[in-house]
């Protein structure tokens, strides 16, 4: 018995779960899915799509990513859709018509409306402080944001 109990304490602990980790503009929940070992030295955050239906290969990557096997000593946070209003109504920019790579803190400066607005200040949309609350919460050690790039993360503390 304590055999089994003394093998048991070196498996690490699995986890494969999601959580809402805010809302958008129009109340859509912005979800996030935690998968391999919470405790892992390695902590890795994809996100998936940031400007809506034209992400596709991004979403196609946070898919195969929530059924792929994980390799050991990792801890994987997936965001498939940071902008679950564009992708809901077929735009680019959220729903106060915000591009969302442009109101994180580096760089920013106000940009008019339309699909290229920055918004009033940074963080001032309910996606992007979503997206910085969870990075300093588990911190991870690499981001890797939607296929086009952005500043998701920029003026979040690294670990």
């Amino acid at each position: 018995m304590i055999a089994l109990l003394a093998a048991l304490a070196v498996v690490p602990p699995v986890v494969d779960r999601g959580e809402v980790i805010g809302r958008s503009v129009l109340g859509r929940p912005i979800r996030a899915i935690e998968r391999g070992d919470p405790f892992a030295q390695r902590r890795v955050l994809v996100v998936g799509c940031i400007h809506g239906p034209g992400e596709s290969a991004g979403m196609a990557v946070t898919a195969r990513l929530r059924r792929m096997p994980l390799p050991p000593g990792l801890d994987l946070w997936i965001v498939p859709d940071i902008n679950p209003d564009a992708l809901a109504l077929g735009t680019r920019a959220n729903a106060d018509g915000v591009n969302l790579n442009r109101n994180f803190p580096s760089g920013w400066h106000f940009r008019a409306g339309g699909e290229s607005g920055s918004g009033p200040r940074p963080f001032s949309e309910p996606e992007t402080r979503a997206a910085r609350r969870l990075i300093l919460r588990i911190r991870p050690d690499t981001m890797v944001p939607p296929a086009h790039g952005s500043g998701l993360g920029v003026g979040a503390e690294q670990r």
